[in-house]
């Protein structure tokens, strides 16, 4: 039994890991993509020196406000989890006390 619950955690833990470095180096290549694609412009001469710069400092703005974003909504997902893990905790508890002293729930 604990050597299937171990194969189990280890399977949905690659699969999250995966998960993740597919995201990551999608997020990477992107990132990189639009930077390479900005210089590529600046050498053709569609774009300036300065619009260049410009461009840069917008992205990476944009980059913050999207992690600060991102990280918010994580925040508020786990606070979510939390709580209802304490409303379930809190309903087993009562459920117990319950069932020992009174009638089972």
């Amino acid at each position: 039994m604990r050597n299937r619950l171990r194969s189990e955690r280890l399977g949905i833990t690659r699969k999250r890991s995966l998960a993740d470095l597919v995201a990551k180096v999608s997020a990477t290549l992107a990132v990189f993509g639009s930077f390479c694609f900005i210089a590529y412009r600046t050498v053709q001469g569609t774009i300036t020196l300065g619009d260049m710069v410009m461009y840069f400092g917008a992205f990476q703005r944009g980059l913050g406000y999207l992690k600060e974003m991102l990280g918010g909504l994580a925040d508020l997902y786990e606070n979510n989890l939390l709580r209802l893990e304490s409303q379930v905790e809190t309903h087993f508890i009562f459920c117990l006390l319950y069932s020992v002293f009174l009638l089972p729930c």
